[in-house]
């Protein structure tokens, strides 16, 4: 079952036109694995998702990278916020080995998983960050920045939005940020065929800054 609900989601990125790496849904397999293997220690999703959900988060994650790609944002840097136990940046990262990753993470537990899954999935150009956006965050500029199910949405939302530089796009999965967002910023809230097939978990909004 867990093959077939990944290589559905695959075959959907190849009618989109996104270039498929080999071995893509055998990876993605073992990341799911390795979440099952460390869920008990290190909570990082539901015991219910951990029985039976899992396949839905990898391809719910996978919807954004036709995203990324009309937007040519395929390459580049990517910053996840509350990385959690990956989604949705390792299934992006699988697909697009050329994105740069960083992963930021304030749980110590949750941080080891991802260094685990990092090595065992041999993803090259993932640098794993702990601590709190934005405090802990170092000096740089994302192309992209995505955050899914976060603690305290609206508290954060607007610094990520600060942490936007011209041209780069906030994908944000933690609810509508219409009435947080600064003035100088955008919201769409994305419609595609990935939602229509039923593969994403919830709605998607891109936010990009326009000043």
């Amino acid at each position: 079952m867990t093959k077939d609900v990944l290589q559905k989601a695959i075959s959907f990125l190849e009618q989109f036109g996104v270039p498929i790496p080999e071995d893509s849904v055998e990876i993605l397999v073992h990341y799911l694995q390795l979440i099952r293997e460390w869920n008990p220690v290190s909570s990082l999703v539901s015991e219910g998702d951990a029985r039976e959900g899992l396949e839905a988060h990898v391809a719910d994650s996978l919807g954004l990278a036709p995203i990324l790609q009309s937007n040519g944002l395929s390459q580049g840097l990517l910053l996840d916020v509350g990385s959690g136990g990956g989604f949705p940046a390792v299934p992006l990262k699988v697909i697009f080995p050329e994105l740069s990753v960083i992963l930021m993470e304030r749980s110590s537990k949750k941080r080891a998983f991802l260094a685990k899954v990092t090595a065992a999935l041999g993803l090259k150009g993932v640098q794993l960050i702990t601590g709190s956006f934005p405090c802990d965050m170092p000096v740089l500029s994302p192309r992209v920045i995505t955050s899914r199910a976060i603690e305290r949405p609206k508290e954060l939302i607007p610094s990520v939005c600060a942490a936007l530089s011209p041209g780069a796009v906030y994908i944000c999965q933690s609810g509508d940020p219409s009435d947080v967002v600064p003035s100088d910023c955008t919201v769409e809230l994305s419609h595609d065929e990935w939602e229509r097939t039923g593969l994403r978990r919830g709605e998607v909004y891109l936010v990009r800054q326009t000043g």
